[in-house]
């Protein structure tokens, strides 16, 4: 793969908006070494699970090896089929993410407006588990509920009225932080 900052400085795409292309792509992307390695894995546990069924099936031992080697056979099988629902799972909210990124940004917002990162963090899981429970709502009515609260962004930040002076008054007003 070319170096992305060329294929975008080659595109005419520079500045903010280049750097943010590149930071999703870099976020998103998989090197083919990383891709091969999670193949090979698949291939190694199909080819384990083909060496216990061929074993299963030429056995000529008790009822008890033959038991064993099935269970071997539905452990492997069971593990298979959990490490394939986990990487659903794991896509599954890659995709929501990207999708609670451009609702924010359809908000006028960005996760770097947030207060901090545990703010951040909350705040997609709590956003997360409202559209898991319903697939079908609209992300970006469920970024506006999950951000309706005071003190969820930066600019949300206020000074306080009364501020203590030191010499026991108060100075009251709007002061800047």
């Amino acid at each position: 793969m070319e170096n992305i900052e060329k294929i975008l400085s080659d595109a005419g795409i520079d500045g903010d908006k280049a750097t943010e292309i590149k930071a999703k792509v870099e976020e998103n992307y998989r090197t083919v070494a990383e891709v091969n390695q999670k193949a090979e894995k698949i291939k190694e546990l199909q080819t384990q699970i083909d060496q216990l069924g061929e074993k299963v099936k030429g056995a000529e031992g008790s009822d008890e090896t033959v038991k064993a080697l099935q269970k071997q056979i539905a452990d492997f099988q069971a593990a298979q089929e959990k490490a394939k629902a986990d990487s659903e799972a794991a896509n599954a909210r890659k995709d929501f993410e990207a999708k609670f990124d451009e609702a924010l940004t359809g908000i006028g917002k960005k996760r770097s407006d947030l207060i901090n990162p545990v703010t951040e963090r909350g705040i997609v899981d709590e956003a997360w588990k409202m559209f898991s429970a319903n697939p079908e709502i609209d992300v970006t009515s469920v970024v506006k509920t999950v951000t309706a609260g005071d003190n969820i962004f930066k600019t949300d930040q206020k000074a306080p009225h009364n501020i203590p002076t030191g010499d026991g008054t108060k100075e009251t007003g709007d002061n800047p932080m």
